[in-house]
């Protein structure tokens, strides 16, 4: 998954921020699948069921337009 800023997002045209959105919201389903894998092949099943429900929507359908996006700034030296 890209780790880079997207503040540019809002001077892109609407179908580039929108591919951009999309992927990355593909990008975090397959995160989550990977993670729910990993975490039932070391038996813990609690936490796999967890991760599904707290991201059961985005698991079904990634939809970039039902998505609520925020900007977080954050500081780690601060």
């Amino acid at each position: 998954m890209a780790n880079e800023p997207h503040g540019d997002l809002p001077s892109l045209p609407v179908e580039e921020r929108t591919k951009k959105r999309t992927d990355e919201l593909h990008d975090l389903q397959q995160w989550c699948l990977q993670r729910i894998a990993q975490l039932e092949r070391q038996s813990d099943t609690e936490a796999a069921r967890c991760l599904k429900r707290e991201h059961l929507e985005l698991l079904m359908k990634a939809d970039s337009h039902r998505t609520l996006w925020m900007r977080i700034d954050y500081d780690p030296e601060g």
